[in-house]
């Protein structure tokens, strides 16, 4: 949420926002910020998920910090492959990670 808008909305509403991130393919939250908000994070992995960035250019190498790349997810929440089909674009690897295709 770009930072205008989130400072509209609190304006508008009165009400704080409480940004994170999820997708239909993991059970809708895979983050959350907890503590001291930061507009434009998600924040940390909920417990026992764990979030790499992963570098489109090399397939499998973690991206530097501060790079943009594709989000790889891991964690009981994630649906099982037999749940995605052609619609969806992410999947499963062997390693049990969702590699969701879109920048992070």
């Amino acid at each position: 949420m770009l930072p205008e808008r989130w400072r509209e909305f609190e304006d508008t509403y009165g009400m704080r926002v409480c940004q994170s991130y999820g997708c239909s393919e993991a059970g809708l939250m895979c983050s959350h910020r907890g503590g001291e908000r930061k507009i434009g994070t998600v924040g940390l992995p909920l417990p026992d998920t764990s979030a790499v960035v992963v570098d489109p250019s090399r397939p499998g190498q973690v991206a530097p910090p501060g790079c943009r790349g594709r989000l790889w997810l891991r964690g009981p929440q994630l649906r099982g492959a037999d749940w995605l089909d052609a619609g969806v674009d992410a999947s499963l690897d062997a390693d049990g990670y969702l590699r969701v295709h879109e920048d992070a």
